[in-house]
């Protein structure tokens, strides 16, 4: 359940005789592709079985974190988080341990184009062929969530997204193996075929100040 996105619930809209008579939800869904990428998702997947690589393959950590935390994030990101607190020193070893980033939605959002800078001059320069392929791997996934923000303004072809994202599992796949491709990559291939994707992660923010006042009646 938790993996594919679905509760049991008898009594919700998925078990609803009425709703199945207007709609069938299970044909109609579409995941939030900021959950998908930045929620457990394709994203802390990807930067943490990387960043576990490029470590074996003796890419020095230190400068990785120096390069993305000297970085200064606009006003109005760095106003209410701040991206590099991810790589801090106990989350930053604790996320080389699961291979997993642990970052939140709107630090992973923030992070992953300057470290797409990163490895873009690792895949450019560095002296080693699998450094190299690793790191443009992560360059592919970064140019997948661009093209997915762009589409939300109707800026996107959705003929290069499916493209880019078939080749981008491809060569992830043949990096880090099956296993390595939860559920979350999979629904990649579902998003182009939506003219727009919306972004509901700003919806998602509000969530605590709707339950300060809904908990109050709904937990009697």
């Amino acid at each position: 359940e938790t993996n594919l996105g679905w509760k049991f619930m008898p009594r919700g809209v998925m078990f609803n005789p009425v709703a199945r008579q207007r709609m069938c939800p299970s044909t109609k869904v579409t995941f939030d592709w900021a959950h998908v990428f930045f929620v457990n998702g394709v994203f802390n997947s990807h930067a943490g079985l990387v960043l576990h690589k490029l470590r074996a393959l003796r890419v020095n950590m230190d400068v990785f974190v120096q390069y993305v935390s000297s970085f200064r994030w606009p006003h109005a990101v760095s106003s209410s988080i701040s991206p590099k607190d991810a790589l801090s020193a106990n989350r930053f070893k604790n996320s080389l341990a699961a291979k997993s980033l642990k970052a939140t939605a709107s630090e992973g959002l923030s992070l992953i184009p300057v470290m797409a800078m990163f490895f873009q001059h690792l895949a450019l320069s560095h002296h080693d062929d699998e450094v190299r392929r690793h790191a443009a791997c992560f360059v592919m996934l970064a140019l997948v969530v661009s093209m997915i923000i762009r589409s939300g303004r109707g800026l996107t072809n959705h003929v290069v997204l499916q493209h880019r994202v078939e080749t981008y599992l491809k060569e992830f796949v043949q990096l880090y193996g099956y296993a390595a491709a939860t559920p979350k990559f999979h629904m990649l291939l579902h998003f182009a075929f939506y003219f727009r994707i919306l972004n509901c992660l700003v919806h998602e923010r509000k969530h605590k100040s709707v339950k300060r006042y809904a908990n109050i009646h709904y937990n009697t």
